[in-house]
């Protein structure tokens, strides 16, 4: 009655039919205890009560079933000891499978007492601890044994030699803490599935066991052998095999099973994880497919894989990461692989020649320390690389591979490895259809048996398809993802750093800080002339202390500013260099050349008159206190010229321009305190200051905080290939906007002073005769009784 739906728990008048010869009531969903009546059926010859829901311990009454050649109790939640007492009787048994349990305790030594008849042993995913009988070497007849995924401990007995190399087939004791070698049961040639993975095995492996050509299944990862591979890997796969040979990653069970019950015949070998040495056998044949995963030993030298014939049953590995200095032959062919992995790649020579790889791995104790990482060589079909970087060095710079210039694009996956990558890098990226993964949750490579295509990525987000041409698009980091992922993907998920998602934001700040400035300056300078300290017009100060600390910070404040005005046209520079060969690069170009050559033809129109007043040769500096310093007169208005000479202004441009880099220089030197001297007559730069900054101002700050707040608002855009790096582009931004604020303050403070309007300060300012040095009085140049008045006057302030 196995399969019907059945419910409730066995009843115990079951054990009265005293005839029953088998009772299978497998795959229900019968719940209880196992009725210790049915001891009572001495006739009993098959009891199977596996896939329902049975709990409690294995009573001692089933001692009676003295005829049973068939006990399957699997995948219960049966627990308890397993009582010596029932198996001490259970002479006839022939298949045991109390698999999937919670059965504790030791394995009785009495299940060997079964002799020649127990041809399957399964007590795999349980907790049975203590060590392996001795007894099980009896089962001279023994096709099956599994006791994986328990805490079994100590060396293989010696007893177990007694096993029939011609009759088992199967032996299962991964996911233990067995010990020691394995030579009890090295003799066993006829194996065709061996499982020892992930326990504390040692010694050599035996060689017998790649002799047969009945082996299927090989897995020996996660333990401690050493010594070398045996020969007889080589010569593994039958002439007939017309599926895979795969040394595949351990603790992926799961994967292995639905492998095996898709392809008969297949061959699965785990090596990773051990202390193997030596150079490792030359592997591959066309007649079949390889997935070899050879990781974490510590094999040198070089060997040969492949070419391998690509079956679409399932994928296929290479996997040699983190060994020696283990290379493959050059000229090895790569086809019929999917994931490669290996300890480093080199960016001379051909590309790999690897068709049908959908992801690589460079990770090891084989990659050198180095900061730019080149993976031109990596196959245009790859679209996925995964980059381990050792102990220190810091990825900075990547040299893309074809794939990422074709229309799917490429991942770089760099999770962990704490790359700080360059502009030029960042630039590649941001412009292009690539995704480098920098932070969150790294995704794994993963294969689905059969269908070309078949390779994924998955992490706790999901999984996504290499086969989907839009498969960085639907790659998710989780909450703490971070990426640069290029715009030419139609969606980027969230912690791209190449989309400023906060632009609107962060300029909306911007200028509302900006414009609360603007009003808190011009508020405090209207109550600074409230307390009388810029009433100095022919009269004494009403506040003397306050107006001295005012002309100090005056002082400071004229000096920081052309440091500033120099900070914001750098910062301009570098936002050129950013956008370089653009279109936008022509107008933030106009905007910071334009003040320069517009100063360049007003000094040109100046010069042509004054050149014969005073020669740079005869220049020297005064030093004089910016508290001695009297105002310096206006210069005079300019005359006519005839008017060939303006004809002149251009062609002197080249010499114009680097008279205004001169002054400009002069300026700050100025504001210092040092003035130029042509004999006794003193000249300032204050003149000439104002209409340099005005004229920088208009022309360039607000033109630049303009335009580069709508790059920055823009972004990243493939379509006009620029690139905006956020950092250089928001200083930008933020010094031209502080360099308006400091002009609009010296231009508030002129007004207040002089009771000028506005609109005729800037006309003067503007006007080309101040692109000049102007005299100071001659109380400057060295009038001592003048000089004592005006001491006289600054010790009253």
């Amino acid at each position: 009655m196995g399969s019907t739906n059945l419910t409730g728990v066995i009843p115990a008048c079951v054990g009265s039919i005293s005839g029953l010869q088998e009772l299978a009531l497998f795959s229900n969903a019968l719940v209880g205890g196992i009725p210790p009546e049915l001891g009572l059926l001495r006739n009993l010859s098959l009891l199977r009560l596996r896939d329902n829901q049975l709990t409690g311990n294995l009573p001692e009454g089933l001692k009676g079933l003295s005829q049973l050649t068939t006990l399957d109790l699997k995948n219960n939640n049966l627990n308890g000891p397993l009582p010596a007492e029932v198996f001490a009787n259970l002479r006839q048994l022939e298949e045991l499978d109390l698999s999937n349990n919670t059965f504790t305790g030791p394995i009785p030594t009495e299940i060997g007492a079964s002799g020649e008849n127990l041809t399957e042993l399964d007590l795999a995913h349980n907790s049975l601890n203590g060590v392996i009988p001795p007894g099980l070497g009896n089962l001279a007849n023994l096709t099956h044994l599994d006791l994986s995924y328990n805490r079994l401990s100590g060396a293989l007995p010696a007893e177990l030699r007694g096993l029939r190399p011609s009759k088992l087939e199967a032996i299962y004791l991964s996911f233990n803490n067995l010990t020691g070698d394995v030579a009890p049961i090295g003799h066993l040639t006829g194996l065709s599935d061996i499982t020892l993975n992930n326990n504390n095995f040692s010694g050599p492996i035996p060689t017998g066991w790649f002799n047969s050509t009945q082996l299927q299944v090989s897995n020996l990862a996660f333990n401690s052998f050493s010594g070398p591979v045996p020969l007889g890997i080589r010569n593994m796969a039958p002439p007939d095999l017309s599926a895979v040979l795969a040394l595949f990653f351990a603790g992926a069970p799961a994967f292995v099973l639905s492998i095996l019950e898709e392809v008969a015949g297949s061959i699965f070998i785990g090596l990773n994880s051990n202390r193997l040495s030596g150079s490792f056998p030359d592997i591959g044949r066309p007649n079949y497919t390889a997935a070899i995963n050879v990781s974490d030993n510590n094999f040198s030298g070089t060997f040969r894989a492949g070419p391998f014939k690509k079956k679409n049953v399932t994928a296929s590995f290479l996997e040699l990461i983190n060994n020696g200095p283990l290379d493959l032959i050059p000229g090895y062919n790569l086809s019929g692989l999917e994931l490669v992995s290996l300890p480093n790649i080199s960016g001379t020579g051909a590309p790999l020649i690897a068709p049908q790889m959908r992801a690589l791995n460079v990770a090891g104790r084989g990659i050198p320390p180095t900061a730019k990482l080149d993976l031109r060589r990596v196959p245009a079909t790859c679209p996925y690389v995964s980059y381990a970087q050792p102990e220190g060095g810091v990825i900075t710079d990547i040299t893309f591979w074809d794939a990422c210039e074709k229309s799917f694009g490429c991942v770089v996956n760099l999770i962990g490895t704490r790359a700080k990558l360059s502009r030029a890098t960042r630039e590649k990226i941001c412009l292009s259809k690539i995704s480098v993964f920098l932070a969150g949750d790294s995704p794994g490579v993963r294969f689905s048996v059969g269908g070309p295509g078949s390779a994924f990525l998955n992490n706790s987000q999901g999984s996504v398809y290499f086969n989907d041409s839009a498969f960085v698009d639907h790659l998710d980091l989780g909450p703490g993802g971070v990426a640069y992922t290029g715009v030419g993907f139609a969606r980027v998920q969230e912690g791209n750093l190449c989309r400023n998602e906060g632009a609107s934001g962060v300029v909306g700040i911007t200028y509302g800080v900006f414009a609360a400035l603007i009003l808190v300056s011009a508020a405090a300078w209207w109550a600074v002339r409230a307390t009388g300290v810029l009433q100095n017009m022919g009269g004494k100060p009403t506040r003397p202390r306050l107006a001295a600390a005012f002309g100090v910070g005056a002082y400071l404040w004229g000096i920081i500013s052309v440091f500033l005005a120099w900070a914001d046209l750098v910062s301009d520079v570098l936002v050129v260099v950013e956008i370089w060969r653009v279109w936008s690069t022509w107008v933030v170009l106009t905007s910071i050349l334009a003040p320069f050559v517009l100063s360049a033809l007003c000094a040109g129109r100046v010069l042509l008159e004054d050149s014969n007043r005073w020669s740079p040769f005869k220049a020297r500096l005064k030093w004089i206190p910016f508290y001695k310093l009297p105002e310096p007169s206006g210069p005079p208005p300019l005359g006519a010229l005839p008017w060939w000479k303006y004809g002149l202004i251009p062609i002197t441009l080249p010499a114009t321009f680097a008279y205004v880099i001169v002054l400009d220089c002069l300026d700050l030197v100025d504001k210092i305190g040092g003035h130029l001297r042509f004999g006794f007559d003193v000249y300032s730069l204050h003149h000439y200051s104002q209409f340099r900054s005005q004229l920088d101002l208009v022309l360039r700050s607000v033109p630049q905080a303009v335009f580069q707040t709508a790059l920055y608002l823009l972004g990243s855009s493939r379509a006009t290939r620029i690139y905006i790096d956020e950092q250089i582009l928001l200083r930008s931004i933020l010094l031209s906007l502080l360099n308006v604020l400091v002009q609009f303050n010296f231009l508030v403070h002129e007004c207040l002073v002089t009771r000028i309007p506005v609109w005729l300060i800037l006309q003067r300012r503007f006007a080309s005769r101040n692109c000049r040095a102007t005299r100071l009085p001659d109380a400057a140049a060295g009038d001592e009784e003048a000089n004592d008045k005006l001491s006289e006057k600054v010790g009253e302030l």
